[in-house]
């Protein structure tokens, strides 16, 4: 981790400082001095970052640090919002919205910027309200859509549920968005579910035209739940905050869970809220930091360079 964290070679010099939690089971980084010590879009008043290639080789659990996701602050356009925020998946693909590394910048917020919520951060996706809910945060990640067209799901109506076929087998599922695209499956036995392989012909399933991410549910109780998650851009993840948001909302949909329900993971537990039909979905958890550390760049994480506007 050493090496990969301090080589300059192709660089010369030291770039963003890395700052990395673990929230519930998922190592995220929240880049959060992307651009120096400015606030301006840039690095250096002239160059952007490549930040797809800075996941793909930061994210690699051989050679990297390993993590899901990449979560990059930067300059809101918004001004309501405090900050803004990017999210790149392990493999450089962009992602909407990430439960979890909105929690892990939230958090960073809170302890490096001294920023006390209420507050808002601007997503991919659109805003989300950050709060202090029993000593931990608490964010509403918007109102869920379930538009075939909002998810995207290649589907004429709005149903409930939704068949789709795989390797010639009909299999129901709920899908919806929470910023970004969720299929859920109810299970009567998690730890025997198909995740891996069914999960990921659904992921890349072309009734998601921009993949999917898949849930894997087995209700144990009215509020509790537990959930396996293939997300796109990863594989399965030991957690996955929309996800756990998706699963819920679904059952409750389907009049099998309460407003408020744990959610049990490989990585851990959280709590979602959904007060009623026409409220954004809440998500709280616990965050804990892992290390710090200097990022040296190598020149191909530069972007080309770009006239800035002043």
């Amino acid at each position: 981790m050493r090496d990969v964290l301090s080589d300059t070679s192709g660089a010369g010099e030291a770039a963003t400082e890395l700052h990395t939690y673990l929230v519930r089971g998922n190592a995220l980084k929240a880049c959060a001095k992307a651009y120096k010590d400015r606030w301006d879009g840039t690095y250096d008043g002239t160059r952007t970052l490549n930040y797809p290639q800075l996941a793909r080789r930061l994210g690699d659990r051989h050679t990297g640090v390993g993590f899901d996701q990449l979560m990059v602050l930067k300059p809101s356009t918004d001004p309501d919002a405090f900050r803004a925020y990017q999210i790149y998946n392990a493999d450089g693909s962009e992602a909407q919205q990430c439960g979890n590394g909105a929690r892990a910048v939230a958090w960073w917020i809170v302890e490096q910027l001294r920023q006390s919520p209420p507050f808002v951060l601007d997503s991919p996706s659109g805003s989300v309200r950050v709060d202090a809910l029993n000593g931990q945060l608490c964010l509403s990640l918007g109102k869920p859509q379930f538009a075939p067209e909002a998810i995207p799901l290649r589907r004429a109506h709005t149903q409930l549920r939704y068949s789709v076929r795989v390797a010639g087998q009909m299999h129901e599922l709920y899908s919806l968005s929470i910023g970004n695209p969720h299929a859920v499956l109810e299970v009567e036995n998690l730890a025997e579910a198909p995740v891996q392989r069914l999960g990921s012909a659904l992921q890349q399933h072309a009734d998601f035209p921009e993949r999917v991410n898949v849930g894997f549910a087995q209700i144990l109780a009215v509020d509790h739940l537990a959930l396996r998650v293939y997300e796109r851009g990863v594989g399965e993840t030991l957690a996955c905050g929309s996800g756990a948001c998706a699963a819920v909302v679904s059952l409750i949909r389907a009049g099998k869970l309460a407003r408020a329900v744990r959610v049990d993971l490989p990585g851990g537990t959280l709590q979602v809220l959904w007060p009623d039909d026409a409220a954004a979905v809440q998500l709280a958890g616990p965050v804990a930091h892992v290390f710090d550390a200097q990022l040296s760049l190598r020149a191909d994480e530069f972007a080309v360079p770009q006239q800035v506007r002043t």
